[in-house]
């Protein structure tokens, strides 16, 4: 058997892999607590924002911080996404939280259209990122909320 991952990767900036992967330890492992997480990454809540709003990049020497004081093994916040790894939703997940990580998903895959300039898909996904939102902030299952697609 080879020892080489042969799945799919996102293809992403070494911001974008490492943005990706604090968002995923700070939903996992703090519920998504900022305080707590940027605490336990020797970083304050307020950097631990700008990262995760794209405000500021993580850099190198940040980077190797957060994963001693994490206890990551070294250079893992720039390993590349698997594709099968953006979602991990189960049967028992609560929809909040399945709601955040598909938002998260969408988020990122409508940026990169954007960036790539295909603007009308894009914008589709930019319509399924509100719905997710205001299905979100009505404290709703968003399946119970999203409309159904018009296939006509």
């Amino acid at each position: 058997m080879s020892d080489k991952d042969e799945r799919p990767v996102i293809l992403m900036t070494s911001s974008e892999i490492r943005r990706s992967h604090l968002m995923r330890i700070l939903a996992r492992e703090y519920g998504y607590d900022r305080k707590a997480f940027g605490e336990a990454a020797g970083k304050t809540k307020g950097l631990i924002n700008n990262w995760i709003n794209e405000r500021r990049t993580v850099g190198n020497t940040a980077a190797r911080e957060v994963e001693e004081n994490l206890g990551l093994p070294y250079g893992y916040l720039d390993q590349p996404i698997h594709l099968d790894d953006t979602l991990h939703i189960t049967r028992g997940t609560p929809p909040a939280k399945v709601a955040r990580a598909v938002l998260d998903s969408v988020s990122l895959i409508e940026r990169r259209c954007r960036d790539s300039h295909h603007n009308e898909l894009a914008d589709l996904l930019d319509e399924a990122i509100q719905k997710i939102r205001q299905s979100q902030n009505a404290q709703d299952t968003p399946a119970e909320n999203l409309e159904k697609p018009d296939r006509s």
